[in-house]
């Protein structure tokens, strides 16, 4: 069986236009299978940026395990995914997969990459194809970026912030024979760290128990409760804040990030109006209490803190979430590196450090 993930909308129908029926269909049912890669069936994924989502979703571990909890993976700083994590695909080559990573620029250029892959693969063994695309990766991914036009509207926050607009992202799961419950809208708690194990699940392998995901395949399949009950949307030693949720209520520790307000939709595709400018858009932080507590089920916008009048239930998520800052590892944030310039690499960009 092959699972396949779709991190990232995208204008797929363009490069699909001129493709052949055939291909067109098995394509979108591959990568249809798993958007909700970058989390969840409707709920709080916890994951503040791309290389946070990667990274919880390669190795089944919180980005603050990995060290990539702080700021994105660039191209002229020397940081990477440590060696010591089994990435999912190798676990999935060894279950006698062909693995495939296409993405994450140049959309339409990886999206026949992807067909031709697809294409030419041999059925009778199984295919993991990972294919994060790129068109409107500022506008959209992880929770919308309200300066370039994105929007998470009515959710609270946006990219690089802890706020649900930030970290919530709708997906959905399709199977023609895998799924026993179809046509159904979830709200169940699904972290990125879960397609982890649920994928290995699929493939006839378990995870073991030492990783944070959890298996729920019966969750999206048979439309089962989530055995999630929290997960943490991040801890970031730099940056001093943290957010985790238990049950229905998140507790935020510190600055929720860059973008705090509820930012209102563009109206005919015009731009936002001159009252927002960007300072208001979340440039400079505002101040924030230090613990704020909000019922994500009742509240799902953040409008009502809730921390002075829950101040045992505040207490008991701190001491939750000092029990993951223990396993924290230290954030990786290195300075720039001229390696990597494309001077060094005839026009183009390297890691060069290496």
């Amino acid at each position: 069986m092959s699972v396949k993930k779709l991190k990232e909308c995208d204008r797929l129908s363009l490069a699909l236009s001129d493709m052949k029926l055939p291909t067109r269909l098995v394509l979108l049912a591959l990568t249809v299978m798993l958007v909700l890669v970058m989390l969840l069936v409707l709920s709080s994924i916890g994951a503040v940026d791309k290389a946070r989502s990667r990274a919880s979703f390669m190795t089944g571990y919180y980005a603050f395990r990995t060290g990539l909890q702080h700021i994105p993976i660039i191209h002229f700083k020397t940081m990477y995914l440590p060696s010591r994590f089994t990435l999912l695909p190798e676990l999935l080559k060894r279950q006698g997969y062909a693995t495939h990573v296409v993405g994450k620029s140049v959309a339409m250029l990886f999206a026949r990459r992807a067909v031709e892959i697809i294409d030419n693969h041999n059925p009778k063994k199984p295919l993991f194809l990972y294919l994060p695309l790129q068109a409107v990766h500022s506008p959209i991914e992880n929770g919308a970026t309200p300066e370039y036009a994105g929007n998470n509207w009515p959710l609270r926050g946006g990219k690089f912030s802890l706020w649900e607009g930030g970290t919530r992202v709708p997906g959905f799961v399709y199977s023609r024979t895998l799924l026993k419950k179809t046509g159904y809208t979830s709200n169940e708690l699904i972290h990125a760290v879960d397609w982890f194990p649920t994928i290995l699940h699929l493939a006839g392998k378990s995870a073991g128990d030492h990783v944070d995901g959890l298996n729920l395949w019966r969750t999206l399949s048979e439309g089962e409760p989530s055995p999630r009950t929290e997960f943490v949307y991040n801890i970031d030693e730099v940056d001093q804040n943290a957010a985790i949720r238990m049950g229905d209520y998140k507790l935020i520790v510190g600055e929720p990030g860059r973008f705090n307000d509820w930012y209102p939709l563009p109206q005919n595709g015009t731009p936002l109006p001159e009252e927002y400018p960007l300072w208001k858009l979340g440039r400079f932080q505002k101040l924030f209490p230090e613990y704020q507590l909000y019922n994500v089920k009742d509240d799902p916008t953040e409008k009502n803190d809730l921390a002075e009048e829950h101040p045992e239930l505040v207490q008991t998520m701190l001491q939750r979430l000092k029990r993951y800052q223990r396993l924290v590892v230290p954030s990786q944030n290195p300075g720039v590196s001229a390696a990597s310039l494309p001077h060094n690499f005839g026009g183009v960009w390297s890691p060069g450090w290496c």
